[in-house]
């Protein structure tokens, strides 16, 4: 339980609230609720496939980040992926990656 917390606090940065009214209290504590299940999820992927020992969680997220979507003539397109990110995401079986 303590690395649960461990995550919500390092991770997501999620140990202190400067919200103002109950709502948006409320919106903010789901929003870092569906933070961390998206974190274990990648997390017990990345074990599941042996990769956690090369890839940290973190880093990792820094690595999806960089994949990008455009719209051309309203429609949207995967951008150019590189060929370890296309075998990364292939090996884990995020998406299919073209």
């Amino acid at each position: 339980m303590s690395a649960l917390f461990d995550a919500f606090k390092n991770i997501l940065d999620a140990d202190r609230t400067y919200m103002q009214n109950l709502q948006t209290l409320e919106g903010w504590m789901f929003i870092n609720l569906v933070a961390l299940k998206c974190y274990y999820t990648l997390l017990n992927l990345l074990k599941k496939h042996e990769l956690n020992r090369k890839y940290a969680t973190q880093d990792f997220l820094l690595f999806l980040a960089e994949l990008k979507k455009v719209k051309i003539n309203n429609t949207w397109h995967n951008a150019e992926v590189t060929r370890e990110a296309a075998e990364l995401l292939g090996k884990l079986e995020i998406l299919p990656v073209t």
